[in-house]
């Protein structure tokens, strides 16, 4: 699985993505993304902190406070497809955190500025939290944990803000593939303005388009362990028959995309 970003479309970094083979199950792992990531925070943070010594930022002005403002921007909805068999991460998550999964609603929710900014505060957070780490055999998706890959973050987040008054049925969980070819779980947030990503490649909310990703197959919008493929059919059926175009079958297969 990946971990986090540089930027808000997905990187194409040469050598530090396994993209090959994913003998963890579906998700592969680029930790290298987390790290440069997080090299560049702290470098921003001490350029901004320079630049506020340095008086850089007294003098401000009022159209400048607004351009540092975050706009919601605009996005649509998803269109999920036929029912796809859900991963058994998902499966194994649902048995040890039954609440997190129970239905509890499909509305989409009204996304005022005060919700945006629930996403945000939540996304962020979580991202700053969990240390990247791969999982080490089983694929597990975990609520809690200090350091793991983008299943956990995923998790975390839609945990976080049903705690905040979130209805579970308006977060997915939603599977989609990276340029470099890697499998990655992102929570969708449901809104009566469009679906917005929370994903740890990025600390901005995103709406599901704007990603640059292939996605393949979300939770039902009410109940985590039914899954929905979205939008190319045909194309998730020919992943799940391990017969991807340019792509090595057996890297592919039924048992990777449900494990």
């Amino acid at each position: 699985m990946n971990n986090k970003k540089t930027g808000d479309k997905n990187m194409n970094i040469t050598g530090v993505c396994e993209t090959a083979r994913m003998p963890r199950g579906i998700f592969g792992v680029c930790a290298a993304k987390q790290w440069i990531f997080a090299a560049r925070r702290v470098a921003g943070a001490v350029i901004f902190s320079m630049a506020v010594g340095a008086g850089g930022f007294a003098a401000a002005s009022p159209l400048a406070v607004t351009r540092l403002a975050n706009p919601i921007p605009k996005s649509t909805a998803m269109v999920p497809g036929g029912a796809v068999l859900a991963p058994v991460a998902a499966v194994r998550f649902c048995l040890d955190n039954s609440e997190d999964c129970r239905a509890n609603g499909s509305e989409a929710v009204e996304l005022t500025q005060a919700r945006w900014a629930e996403l945000e505060s939540v996304n962020r957070s979580v991202n700053d939290r969990i240390r990247p780490r791969p999982d080490s055999g089983l694929d597990t998706w975990s609520l809690g944990a200090a350091a793991g890959d983008c299943d956990d973050y995923a998790v975390q987040k839609r945990h976080d803000l049903i705690v905040q008054g979130w209805p579970g049925g308006a977060l997915s969980l939603a599977v989609a593939r990276l340029r470099t070819g890697e499998f990655h779980l992102v929570v969708v947030a449901r809104t009566d303005r469009g679906d917005y990503v929370l994903d740890n490649l990025s600390d901005r909310v995103m709406p599901w388009r704007s990603t640059g990703y292939d996605w393949i197959m979300r939770s039902a919008t009410d109940d985590l362990r039914l899954w929905q493929s979205i939008g190319r059919s045909r194309r998730l059926r020919s992943l799940l028959d391990g017969v991807v175009p340019g792509m090595d079958p057996r890297s592919r297969g039924v048992s990777n995309i449900a494990s």
